[in-house]
């Protein structure tokens, strides 16, 4: 799969089944990053999510009956994908920590993340346009001993997206979905804050 949807064509399942996630567009991933960054559990990321600068809004509002462990599950899950729309648009940075900050230590999010920007670095190819998430749903936390996870879904809508040359700006003519249908599992860190954990999707009209 690719990146949570944003950056390359996902592998997936042709019956539909949910399967993970990284970034909607391309072919097989080849190389990965050398090193991922040590970051401890306490970091807290800075990242501010914010709409879109064009008509597009990132992310849906907030339901006006909105809990606050609900306001803060939907905060880890903007940043996250702040985090993923940042590096998707120059996957070239010299400093990948922040992946780390909005991801579960040694989590499977933890490491496609870093896969996937490393595939479209690479490749010379970043990302523009507008990053688009819709129709989220937050479950019912769920705890297991001294772990709290809960689970998302939500429509990632890559029509205002595409993948191009880093260098030129032509369009890199990834074959890659409009729409995904996506189920993520977040968990709460000891700081309170709710990071990715693993990230499935499907395409499916949505």
């Amino acid at each position: 799969m690719a990146l949570a949807s944003v950056i390359i064509v996902s592998a997936c399942s042709p019956t539909g089944a949910l399967t993970p996630t990284s970034v909607p567009e391309t072919p097989p991933r080849t190389t990965s990053i050398s090193q991922s960054p040590t970051i401890t559990e306490t970091s807290t990321p800075t990242a501010t999510p914010t709409p879109s600068p064009s008509v597009f809004e990132s992310f849906p509002p907030p339901p006006a009956d909105e809990t606050p462990e609900q306001a803060a599950i939907r905060q880890g899950w903007m940043n996250y994908w702040v985090v993923v729309d940042t590096f998707s648009k120059n996957p070239i940075a010299s400093d990948y920590s922040k992946t780390q900050e909005v991801t579960v230590s040694q989590s499977e999010q933890s490491k496609a993340i870093l896969d996937d920007i490393a595939h479209l670095r690479d490749n010379g190819w970043k990302v523009v346009g507008d990053q688009v998430l819709r129709q989220l749903t937050i479950g019912t936390p769920k705890v297991s001993g001294s772990m709290k996870t809960v689970e998302l879904t939500y429509c990632y809508d890559g029509t205002h997206r595409k993948v191009v040359s880093a260098e030129t700006g032509i369009d890199a003519k990834i074959d890659s979905p409009d729409f995904l249908k996506e189920q993520a599992l977040f968990e709460e860190g000891q700081d309170g804050i709710w990071r990715a954990s693993s990230i499935l999707n499907r395409r499916e009209s949505c």
